[in-house]
C-alpha cells in the first residue's frame, strides 16, 4: 500500500525506490526475517515492484509515461492527467497492486513451509541487536518539511485539475522542483543534489536519446515499423489492435530498456506514422506502450530495479528478485493487459 500511494504522490520511480528500501530493511529487521532468503526478497519486491508498476497508472508516475506525453505533444495530442488516471488506475494501478501481492505470497510460500519460522527479535531490537528506529519518539515536522508536503499536495491538485486550467503536468512538476530547490528560498538545500546517483540518470537519459536515433536509422526504423504494422494487421477490432501495439513494444523492451519502445513506437501513432488510421487511438496506444516496463525481466531494463538490486545486495539474492520480476511480468501479460482492454471496451476507444 505504501508503494502504491507513493506512486500517486512522488513523480519519480528512482526516488520512490530509494524511499521504500529503508522501509523494507526495517521490516526485515523487526520481523526477524533471515537476510538472503526468499522471504527477505519478497519484502523488498513487495515495495519496490509495487511502487514502480503502480506508477504506470499515473501520468507523472514514470519516465516512459512522460516520454510518451512529450512525443504526443509533438503532434498536438494532449492527454490530461485525470484521463490517464481514469484509463489506467483500475488495472495498471489496482490490478497491478493485487498481482504483485499475489506473486509475492505465491512464490515465497514454498520457502516458508520448508523452513521453521525465525524467532522474533527482542522488544526494541532488530535482528542485529540494534535499537529500532520507531523506539525513538519522532520529532515534530519542521517548517521546511511542511513546505515540502504542501508543495507535493499542491502539485497533485494541479495535476488532477489540468482539464480545468490547461497547465501541462510536466510544467507543474518543473515549477515544483524549481521551488523546492531554489537557492536561498527553497526548503531543500541545493547541495542535496550531490546525493543523486548521476550514473543512473545518465543511463536513463542515454536510452531516451537512443530511441529517436534508432528510429531514424533507415534499416532499424524500417524493420521496427514493418514488424509493428504486420502485427497490428494480423488482428481486427480495436481491443486486439491496441493489444498488438503492446506486444510490438515487448521485444524492444526486452532487448533494451523500458524507455526505448516509447520513443520509437509512439511517434508512429501520430498522423504521419504507419500505425495511424488503423483503429488505434494515439493516446491509448501511447499509454499501453509506456506501460511495457511492467513486463521487465531484468533490472537493466528498468532503472529503479537497478537501484533496488544495487542497494540491497546485503539482504536479498538477485536470483530471487529476478524470479519475482518474472512472475509479475507473466501476470501483467496474461491478466493485467486483458483487464485493461476489457475496461477500455466499456469506456470506449476514443479519448
Amino acid at each position: 500500500v505504501v508503494g502504491a500511494v507513493l506512486a500517486l504522490a512522488v513523480p519519480s520511480q528512482v526516488v520512490r525506490c530509494q524511499l521504500v528500501l529503508p522501509i523494507a530493511r526495517s521490516i526485515i529487521g523487526r520481523r526477524g526475517i533471515e537476510v538472503q532468503s526468499r522471504a527477505a526478497a519478497a519484502v523488498v519486491v513487495s515495495l519496490v515492484v509495487c511502487t514502480n508498476h503502480c506508477g504506470e497508472a499515473v501520468l507523472t508516475g514514470s519516465v516512459p509515461n512522460i516520454i510518451a506525453v512529450g512525443e504526443l505533444q509533438k503532434c498536438n495530442i494532449h492527454i490530461p492527467w485525470g484521463i490517464w488516471l481514469v484509463r489506467m488506475a483500475p488495472t495498471f494501478g489496482v490490478a497491478s497492486f493485487c498481482v504483485n501481492v499475489a506473486v509475492v505470497l505465491l512464490l515465497s510460500r514454498a520457502e516458508q513451509k520448508a523452513q521453521p519460522s525465525a524467532d522474533p527479535p527482542q522488544d526494541g531490537l532488530d535482528q542485529s541487536g540494534n535499537a529500532e528506529l520507531d523506539a525513538v519518539p519522532l520529532a515534530p515536522l519542521s517548517a521546511g518539511e511542511w513546505t515540502v508536503i504542501a508543495a507535493f499536495l499542491a502539485s497533485l491538485v494541479m495535476w488532477a485539475t489540468d482539464l480545468l486550467h490547461g497547465v501541462r503536468p510536466i510544467t507543474v512538476g518543473l515549477v515544483a522542483v524549481l521551488f523546492l530547490f531554489g537557492p536561498g528560498f527553497g526548503p531543500i538545500p541545493f547541495d542535496a543534489l550531490r546525493q543523486l546517483n548521476f550514473l543512473i540518470l545518465i543511463f536513463v537519459a542515454s536510452f531516451m536519446a537512443l530511441a529517436p536515433l534508432l528510429s531514424s536509422a533507415p534499416a532499424i526504423g524500417l524493420a521496427v515499423r514493418k514488424k509493428a504494422l504486420s502485427l497490428v494487421l494480423l488482428v481486427e477490432g480495436p481491443a486486439l489492435r491496441h493489444g498488438a501495439v503492446f506486444l510490438a513494444a515487448l521485444p524492444l523492451m526486452l532487448m533494451t530498456n523500458a524507455c526505448l519502445p516509447v520513443g520509437i513506437l509512439v511517434p508512429e501513432l501520430c498522423s504521419d506514422g504507419v500505425l495511424h488510421g488503423l483503429g488505434i487511438d494515439a493516446a491509448l496506444g501511447a499509454m499501453l506502450v509506456s506501460s511495457i516496463g511492467n513486463c521487465t525481466l531484468h533490472p537493466f531494463q528498468n532503472a529503479p530495479f537497478l537501484i533496488a538490486v544495487g542497494l540491497s545486495k546485503d539482504i536479498m539474492r538477485e536470483r530471487d528478485f529476478l524470479m519475482f520480476l518474472a512472475g509479475n511480468a507473466v501476470a501483467t501479460l496474461l491478466l493485467v493487459m486483458p483487464l485493461t482492454l476489457a475496461w477500455w471496451t466499456l469506456l470506449g476507444w476514443s479519448t
